[in-house]
C-alpha cells in the first residue's frame, strides 16, 4: 500500500457507539504515508502481524491514540518490520501508543535511523496507557544525534494495575 504522502495507509477508527472490534491485519507492505497503520478511538482485539512498514514521514510505523482514557484495548503487534527513513528531520517513532490497554508487543523488527534536532525518536514511545508484554523484539535506535538526548530504544509511560512485562529483547 502506497500511501503517496497521505495520512496513512491503514486506518482503524470507531467511534462510543460503533467500537471496531477483532480485525487481523496482516502482511501488508506499507510505504510513503505520514503514518504506517493508525488505530485510534474505540478499537478492541486489534492484530497488526507481518506488515513491513517503511518511509512513513510523521509520528509513527504503527500507532495507537486514542481521545479518551483505554478506549483502545487489547492490540497486538507482531512479527513486524518498521524502519525508518534515513537521517529524515522529524519525529518518527517505530511504534507510539497512547491511552490504550492491554499492549502485546512482539517479535519484531524496529529500526529508527532519523533524526530531529528538537525532538527524540524512539523505537517505542508510550504514556498514559495501561499495561504492556513486550518481548522478543530488536530495537534499534542508533542514528539519531540531537541536543534532546536522541532516541531510546524503548520510553514507556504505563498507569494503571495492568502489568508492564518487558524481556528478552535487544535494544
Amino acid at each position: 500500500i502506497d500511501a503517496n504522502g497521505s495520512d496513512r495507509n491503514i486506518y482503524v477508527a470507531g467511534s462510543s457507539g460503533n467500537p471496531r472490534r477483532y480485525i487481523y491485519i496482516k502482511g501488508f507492505e506499507c510505504r510513503n504515508g505520514i503514518r504506517g497503520v493508525f488505530v485510534e478511538n474505540y478499537a478492541k482485539c486489534i492484530i497488526i502481524d507481518s506488515l513491513y512498514i517503511y518511509g512513513f514521514y510523521g509520528q509513527a510505523g504503527v500507532r495507537l491514540d486514542a481521545s479518551y482514557e483505554y478506549t483502545i484495548d487489547s492490540v497486538t503487534i507482531k512479527n513486524c518490520r518498521i524502519i525508518t527513513p534515513i537521517y529524515y528531520n522529524g519525529q518518527t517513532d517505530g511504534i507510539y501508543v497512547q491511552r490504550s490497554q492491554r499492549t502485546l508487543i512482539y517479535n519484531n523488527y524496529v529500526r529508527i535511523r532519523n533524526q530531529d534536532e528538537t525532538a527524540h525518536v524512539d523505537a517505542i514511545q508510550a504514556h498514559l496507557s495501561n499495561g504492556f508484554i513486550i518481548y522478543n523484539n530488536i530495537l534499534i535506535s542508533d542514528s539519531v544525534n540531537s541536543p534532546e538526548g536522541g532516541g531510546m530504544p524503548i520510553i514507556l509511560g504505563s498507569q494503571g494495575n495492568n502489568p508492564v512485562i518487558i524481556y528478552n529483547n535487544f535494544m
